[in-house]
């Protein structure tokens, strides 16, 4: 079973890894962003965007996108997902593992996020990784949910 790990830089995303990450990101259900916040990403924005992508037999399974600002050394995770049909088999752990590493390399030692309060599979991750909770926001999430904002290291 061949599993390869890739990086992406925008807007050079090529239109099949579009497709795919459209579809992905669908199975997210209320973390899922309109195709048109992907669109913008696609083709509208600079090179501040770098995606992580595990594929599995040529398929992706797991992708983990950052926004990054040269000047701020620190990396924003913005989505992290990983097939509803792949969950449990650490591709999540693995994908956000690389992501860390080569984002070191390109002089980001510090990474910060938002997950959903409810998301406890998703925090353990975190903290497994020495991400630690800064704080809470109440209602981040447009469905209500509460946000927890964690940073590392």
């Amino acid at each position: 079973m061949e599993i390869s790990l890739n990086t992406h830089h925008s807007p050079a995303f090529p239109c099949e890894l579009q497709q795919a990450i459209l579809a992905l990101d669908q199975e997210m259900d209320h973390y899922c962003w309109s195709i048109k916040s992907w669109q913008t990403l696609f083709h509208e924005q600079g090179e501040n965007y770098t995606l992580f992508t595990l594929t599995k037999e040529h398929t992706l399974v797991s992708m983990a996108l950052f926004f990054t600002l040269a000047n701020d050394k620190v990396a924003h995770l913005l989505k992290i997902v990983t097939s509803s049909k792949q969950q449990g088999q650490g591709h999540a752990k693995r994908v956000l593992t690389f992501a860390m590493k080569q984002l070191l390399y390109y002089d980001f030692p510090q990474i910060y996020l938002e997950v959903g309060a409810n998301n406890s599979a998703a925090i353990s991750l975190y903290q497994k990784l020495h991400f630690r909770t800064l704080h809470r926001k109440k209602s981040f999430y447009s469905h209500g949910e509460d946000a927890v904002i964690m940073f590392y290291p």
